[in-house]
């Protein structure tokens, strides 16, 4: 549902914690596009229609709400004889991470490149459809990341969420990862040749959640492992293997800027500003 823009009109798309999921907020050139992406198990569709509007300031107006029904899931093989399926056609996965234009122009690529290094010949179809699965496996991985790693206990539906054991073998690993103190980075390459998501990303998504092993069953770089010095050193001493090294030059304020705005809000409003600033500390 549209609504006007606010002063000032904001830089970024939002995505904000609803009961039973999240809502988006993005601004466009003359409206802002708003929508909630819920799960029907926990909430009617006019309940939900309630709540997105109550959130963006339209209770009472006449302005129509579009229900689409979203089937989540992909076909087993993307190219299959002289066929060739993308964009809707070959899968859908929701919205969180915006991956639909993504996985577009990668399957157009990676076949192009398939079809003429195998002569113009299915030579490389397997490979090529394993390649696609793949990809919409890590996509699938890192937006339920979202969800199980949630703190929220305001609602059944997040907190079934965080208990959530149904994760694929790759999550498992990169949650153990995480936890146990462990490259991202090698984990990620041990899971697929080609990492849907960089380290970075991993890295924002845990931390972002406020997810850090306790203090003292965190370990102490080796001498030289890079800097510690300076603001926040004595946390980074502890925390830093953890955090990929942010380029030099950039203030904290920058830093915090933009981790929250990838942050969102899938944390209660009072506890974001504490992850956000846990996470500034951990980097030094």
């Amino acid at each position: 549902m549209p609504t006007d823009h606010s002063a000032p009109v904001t830089p970024q798309t939002e995505a904000i914690a609803m009961s039973a999921g999240w809502r988006w907020s993005i601004p466009l050139t003359s409206r802002v596009g708003n929508g909630y992406v819920y799960s029907s198990r926990y909430i009617s569709d006019e309940d939900a229609e309630a709540e997105l509007r109550t959130a963006i300031g339209l209770e009472g107006s006449d302005t129509a709400a579009r229900l689409l029904h979203m089937k989540v899931g992909r076909v087993r093989n993307s190219w299959s004889r002289n066929c060739l399926a993308v964009g809707l056609s070959q899968g859908f996965i929701e919205p969180l991470e915006a991956t639909a234009l993504h996985i577009v122009i990668v399957t157009a690529l990676e076949f192009a490149q398939a079809f003429e290094a195998g002569g113009f010949a299915p030579q490389h179809r397997d490979a090529f459809n394993a390649s696609i699965a793949a990809r919409y496996e890590g996509i699938r991985d890192y937006i339920v990341a979202h969800y199980r790693m949630n703190q929220r206990t305001d609602s059944q539906f997040w907190r079934d969420n965080a208990a959530n054991d149904h994760l694929s073998d790759g999550l498992k690993a990169m949650m153990t990862a995480w936890f146990t103190h462990k490259d991202i980075a090698a984990t990620a390459a041990e899971i697929s040749r080609q990492p849907t998501y960089a380290s970075l990303s991993w890295h924002c998504l845990f931390a972002g959640y406020g997810t850090f092993t306790r203090r003292q069953n965190a370990t102490r770089p080796a001498s030289g492992a890079g800097g510690g010095q300076g603001k926040g050193a004595g946390d980074a001493g502890r925390l830093r293997p953890q955090f990929p090294r942010i380029q030099a030059g950039l203030s904290t304020a920058h830093i915090e800027r933009a981790i929250t705005i990838f942050i969102t809000s899938f944390d209660p409003p009072k506890m974001r500003a504490i992850r956000v600033s846990r996470y500034i500390r951990a980097m030094g």
